[in-house]
């Protein structure tokens, strides 16, 4: 969205700046018949161009930048090889810690598998959770649905299907089903 505000804002920008007396029209001068504008409102439109320049190139190179869900499964897989997953927990009461062998398992499956980017929305519904707690605070979450597992990060918006031949799911049905 970010891009789109930005490039509206470069185009403006770059308008106002190249012809001052015609953004000056669209936006004061049809308004009065037989009026010129000041050298003073000139210069302020062009001012207004570089301005809104500025501001949709930031907007423009913090859209591509700040793309966190686009390159997020590629930077969680560096992380489970890179970091290691302190605990997993699973459910909600009684919660239950795998153990150090279970985690290792876990992880291997994760890093063999493609993720594919959606928008939840708001409303959707699964039978397990299983939160992965890294050794530095980062936590991801795991919703499970059968054989089907979603993965939710915290800082994005998109949620990720964790695509595999169902191995994940069924590992976590197997060994903690719901109650």
């Amino acid at each position: 969205m970010n891009g789109w505000i930005g490039f509206i804002c470069i185009v403006a920008g770059m308008f106002a700046v190249a012809t001052p007396y015609s953004a000056w029209y669209l936006s004061v001068g049809w308004k009065f018949k037989e009026a010129e504008p000041s050298d003073l409102a000139l210069t302020s439109h062009r001012i207004g161009g570089c301005v809104l320049l500025i501001v949709g190139l930031i907007l423009m190179v913090s859209s591509c930048s700040f793309s966190s869900a686009s390159n997020w499964p590629e930077r969680f897989q560096n992380r489970l090889t890179e970091t290691p997953i302190a605990k997993i927990t699973v459910g909600f009461n009684p919660e239950a810690t795998l153990s150090d062998e279970e985690i290792l398992t876990v992880a291997e499956m994760l890093q063999k598998g493609e993720y594919i980017s959606f928008d939840p929305g708001t409303l959707f519904s699964y039978n397990t959770e299983a939160v992965l707690h890294f050794a530095d605070g980062y936590e991801v979450s795991l919703y499970i649905t059968g054989n089907h597992v979603e993965v939710h990060p915290n800082e994005t918006d998109k949620a990720h299907r964790f695509m595999d031949d169902g191995s994940l799911g069924s590992w976590f049905s197997s060994h903690y089903p719901n109650p």
